[in-house]
């Protein structure tokens, strides 16, 4: 691990994945011999990933503020400020901000995966290419299996 006790918001590493969308990674695998990586992610109306499958490592969601709607395996559930998701590698998972004000959640994965996300920034949200992205997903074991959760509710 980094000989590092506190972390500045200047030493952070911040993605804006969309204008109401920003993702900070306060500590990443290279801080943690890629023990795990602790983010903290904001999420405007309508955000959030498309549904996929870590293959590699589990993830922790602490909601913070706010509320977001979930789709873990078949099951489908509002989490709010407070509560913890609980995603373990190998079932699909997808969230999004219902909401018109922001989100705020605690992420914790056991892996680095900062790593992804800077792959991930060669692409922009408001025009991603789907199969590129599918591409750089399939690197850190992620598959894509569906649209964001915003999609699939419209589509309902």
């Amino acid at each position: 691990m980094k000989n590092q006790y506190l972390i500045q918001p200047t030493e952070a590493h911040v993605f804006h994945a969309s204008p109401t969308e920003t993702i900070t990674f306060w500590v990443t695998g290279k801080d943690t011999d890629n023990a795990f990586t602790y983010l903290e992610a904001v999420f405007g109306h309508l955000d959030g990933p498309p549904l996929h499958i870590h293959t590699q490592e589990d993830e922790w969601v602490h909601v913070i503020s706010g509320e977001i709607r979930c789709k873990v395996g078949d099951d489908m559930f509002d989490a709010q400020a407070g509560e913890v998701l609980i995603l373990p590698r190998n079932v699909p998972h997808t969230f999004t901000n219902l909401k018109q004000e922001p989100a705020r959640v605690i992420g914790i994965v056991n892996n680095d995966f900062y790593e992804f996300y800077s792959a991930l920034a060669t692409q922009t949200k408001e025009n991603p290419d789907p199969t590129v992205l599918s591409e750089i997903s399939a690197r850190f074991g992620i598959k894509i299996t569906g649209p964001p959760l915003a999609k699939l509710l419209q589509s309902a």
